[in-house]
């Protein structure tokens, strides 16, 4: 099993102050391998490999992003479970989130073009359509899920397309209302 280090073991190891060693803890966490939280976090061995190439990088004078380019190209970014765990969690709460605010945003929507303009209110609606869009293809890319929380994100995604579907539906029939409404009004104005 590997070594574990406290951040004053790793100050000792690479003669290094300790206040030094937390702050590059803190902006590289991304490539330190640990385990455990705050006053009980330990890092493993390849965490001594990153801190010696961030000190060898700053003593060449290379900017934070530079370094941080530099150290992608040798190490892999790290998650650890917690940070993965809650990832998902935090996911899967935004899709419940927004599969709540789809019927709302609905009646907003068909509120609004019976006070505004059609042409303003499907602009507006193919542009929430394509924030939504947007946000299921981040979702997308970035879920790193498994097992029973993919299928859930699954049958979300899937009853979001419906949903998306319904509210076109709905849209057209908005439409086919206006268009009769227009042709009524019309009438009702030949009278006068």
């Amino acid at each position: 099993m590997d070594e574990l280090y406290t951040m004053a073991d790793i100050a000792d190891i690479l003669h290094t102050p300790e206040s030094t060693i937390r702050s590059h803890c803190k902006r590289f966490d991304m490539f330190m391998s640990y385990i455990g939280e705050d006053r009980e976090r330990r890092y493993k061995s390849e965490s001594l490999d990153v801190l010696r190439t961030v000190a060898e990088c700053y003593a060449r004078k290379m900017p934070t992003n530079q370094i941080i380019e530099h150290l992608s190209r040798l190490y892999p970014q790290t998650v650890a479970a917690e940070q993965q765990q809650a990832s998902s969690e935090q996911q899967q709460a935004i899709v419940e989130q927004q599969q709540a605010a789809l019927p709302q945003q609905l009646a907003l929507a068909m509120m609004m073009l019976f006070v505004a303009g059609q042409k303003e209110i499907m602009q507006e609606l193919t542009k929430t359509n394509d924030r939504l869009d947007q946000m299921e293809q981040q979702q997308t890319a970035t879920m790193v899920i498994d097992g029973e929380r993919h299928k859930q994100v699954d049958t979300a995604i899937t009853e979001w397309r419906i949903e998306k579907e319904r509210r076109r539906e709905w849209e057209e029939e908005i439409e086919k209302r206006l268009k009769e409404n227009r042709t009524f009004w019309a009438r009702i104005m030949w009278w006068r």
